[in-house]
């Protein structure tokens, strides 16, 4: 694919969060909506989104076919930044066609794998599928397959267990009937029926206790649910409330959140099966020359600075600190946070102009 297809496509790749999962998503213009997968939004009405040419904000999740794994996502910024792009032609894939699968979930980079086509029509837990020798990421999950034309031929969707260099996709023949049966709900949210396959909007599934009125389904909007954390979680998120954050935007898998402070970005993640609450702070990039008097400036730095840790992985300078669950309370653990938040917005300016480390 040429480099400005990849150019645009980096604008167009939507990260999406809920506090279950995360995954890709991208929009396209015609239909004035974001394109992902429904195991990407799951029972979440609203989701986290983010993108390169608007804020992070909570979208609404506007439709939500579960039988071909699609869903649509409002925005409820202005787009008119987001490029244009274009669907491929119901039928136009073709075996061995070389096809790129695009992706960018949180606390990543935005991704693009290459491959080919090897099978156009396969059957996999039910659903009709492209079959695709890329080995996709899991946050590559509702982003485009795209040809070397630069239009989308499907939807990256699963990873095949045990079945290494094998992506599928949703072929763009399905896309097309799901855009044609939402457009006749009239813009109300819907779902598709997993009985009947017609569309029930939410004013239907509310008047038939959330079952289809044509063939008596259950509708997937009886399991929607607004996240309400509790236990362990609930305790941590009530820490940044404090700390001023928004968390709400901040949530992007389970048990996990993304923050910015200043010009750093913090990950936190909490393992309930190791008892850890990490922080990461991913500061910058290791300078290209000189790396060593950054190197004894870090392990000095590392005696002196209470409960933080700095270490490099890759090619990235991380401050972390780490809290263990039996440990934890509300009054230590905001000191804690507060303080990577403080540090790592200090020290990311320090690496850059006095080490000439570079901002990712």
């Amino acid at each position: 694919m040429p480099n400005q297809h990849i150019r645009k496509f980096e604008d167009v790749v939507i990260q999406i969060a809920t506090p279950y999962n995360s995954g890709s998503g991208f929009f396209y213009h015609d239909l004035g909506l974001v394109i992902s997968n429904y195991h990407v939004v799951g029972d979440s009405p609203v989701v986290t989104v983010n993108g390169t040419q608007f804020d992070k904000c909570l979208g609404k999740v506007v439709f939500k076919d579960k039988l071909h794994d699609i869903a649509f996502i409002k925005l409820p910024v202005d787009v008119t930044a987001i490029p244009a792009i274009a669907l491929a032609e119901v039928g136009s894939i073709r075996v061995s066609e070389d096809i790129y699968a695009l992706g960018h979930p949180f606390n990543m980079d935005y991704t693009v794998n290459s491959g080919t086509v090897s099978r156009v029509r396969m059957t996999y837990e039910n659903r009709r599928l492209v079959q695709l020798n890329i080995a996709l990421n899991p946050g590559n999950s509702g982003g485009p397959s795209v040809n070397t034309k630069g239009h989308v031929v499907g939807i990256n969707t699963a990873i095949i267990d045990k079945g290494e260099g094998i992506g599928l996709a949703i072929p763009v023949d399905d896309l097309y009937d799901a855009i044609q049966i939402y457009a006749t709900g009239a813009g109300e949210r819907s779902v598709r029926c997993q009985g009947c396959r017609n569309l029930i909007t939410e004013s239907d599934s509310k008047a038939y206790d959330h079952h289809c009125p044509v063939c008596g389904h259950e509708s997937v909007f009886g399991t929607e649910n607004i996240y309400d954390p509790i236990g362990k979680v609930a305790e941590i998120e009530s820490v940044f409330r404090d700390l001023g954050k928004q968390v709400d935007l901040s949530r992007c898998g389970r048990n996990a959140w993304e923050f910015a402070h200043g010009s750093a970005n913090i990950f936190v993640s909490y393992s309930e099966r190791s008892g850890r609450i990490i922080g990461d702070a991913q500061l910058c990039q290791l300078p290209r020359k000189n790396v060593a008097r950054l190197y004894d400036y870090l392990l000095k730095k590392n005696h002196e600075l209470e409960g933080l840790t700095f270490s490099v992985n890759g090619s990235d300078i991380v401050l972390s600190c780490v809290i263990i669950d039996k440990y934890f309370n509300s009054v230590s653990a905001k000191r804690m946070f507060q303080n990577l938040f403080e540090q790592a917005d200090h020290y990311d300016d320090i690496l850059v102009d006095e080490f000439g480390a570079s901002f990712k």
